[in-house]
């Protein structure tokens, strides 16, 4: 019995002993921490110049401090094309802070562009019952609107991106085929912006058909106004050709470590070329550090763009 006491008081000893060296560990982190991020806020403001350097000044010191293509010359160099994705988005919050705040946001969502006064609230579609409802309930989110019909998708599209209506509506994605590339496809090609979305079902059966409210720019957003207590989303395009050199994981660790949760990514091949992807993702945004992440992806992956901002 005495034998096993002492066993005992051995393993408490080391279990003590172990306790006390990783709370040293832990005060020891956590003042190395603290360097750290002074160290990468003096970073960010070499990077963008003090808050002065354009979009791409910056995008080149940000790269001519952490590119993995240059061959290294000194052990700087080296230890920069160590920093990981985490401390990647600490500069570029910085970047953010000392920036101008729409330098960003711009780059990834379009300038915003006015609206002619002779198309704002004229909604283009191709009529139908489906259409007809999806008109009724977008309506709703606008002071004022009037509908323009047309028998082409093409036609709608090129009324928003001409700038002869403010709006036009597409078929996103049915219960029965998911998402709707062939629609995405005239999104892409016309560079238009989901505002708004919404979801008709068929009568009769479980089946539905989800709509979206495009437009062609910021403006746009800010007209079809939704309530506070929407959750609202991001939706990302980005292309395969564009994620090697930021890896699709890395996106999605600076959308967490901006508060931003993945909802949801789709993927099709890109018609010219079936070994290359294009990848939707959705991200919810109602608490996000938008800023932040707009300068990370402005930043590392610069074709990369949203293809809306709306309420769900």
């Amino acid at each position: 019995m005495k034998r096993f006491l002492s066993d005992n008081e051995g393993i408490g000893n080391d279990i003590e002993i172990c306790a006390k060296n990783l709370i040293a560990l832990d005060q020891r982190q956590s003042t190395l921490f603290k360097t750290r991020a002074a160290l990468i806020s003096e970073l960010a403001y070499s990077v963008c110049d003090g808050g002065n350097g354009t979009i791409d000044e910056i995008r080149r010191n940000y790269f001519a401090v952490l590119s993995q293509d240059q061959e290294p010359s000194s052990g700087s160099d080296q230890y920069f094309d160590g920093i990981s994705i985490y401390e990647r988005i600490g500069i570029c919050r910085e970047i953010s802070r000392l920036s101008k705040k729409s330098l960003f946001a711009e780059s990834v969502l379009g300038q915003n562009e006015p609206c002619p006064s002779s198309a704002k609230g004229r909604i283009s579609y191709v009529k139908n019952n489906f259409t007809d409802s999806a008109y009724l309930a977008f309506s709703k989110s606008l002071k004022v609107s009037r509908c323009s019909y047309s028998d082409s998708f093409e036609t709608i599209c090129e009324d928003v991106f001409n700038g002869e209506s403010e709006f036009c509506i597409l078929p996103i994605e049915t219960s029965a085929d998911g998402r709707l590339f062939s629609f995405y496809s005239l999104i892409d090609r016309y560079e238009l912006k989901i505002s708004r979305i919404c979801t008709v079902n068929h009568p009769g059966s479980s089946k539905f058909t989800r709509f979206a409210l495009l437009c062609r720019t910021l403006d746009g957003f800010e007209r079809a106004r939704y309530t506070s207590n929407d959750s609202t989303v991001l939706e990302l395009r980005i292309a395969q050709s564009h994620i090697e050199a930021s890896p699709l994981h890395n996106v999605f660790k600076a959308a967490d470590a901006c508060n931003m949760p993945l909802l949801r990514v789709d993927s099709r091949p890109l018609p010219y070329n079936d070994a290359l992807l294009s990848y939707y993702a959705v991200f919810d945004i109602s608490n996000a550090e938008l800023p932040t992440f707009f300068t990370y992806i402005a930043l590392e992956i610069p074709q990369c763009y949203a293809l809306g901002i709306y309420p769900i």
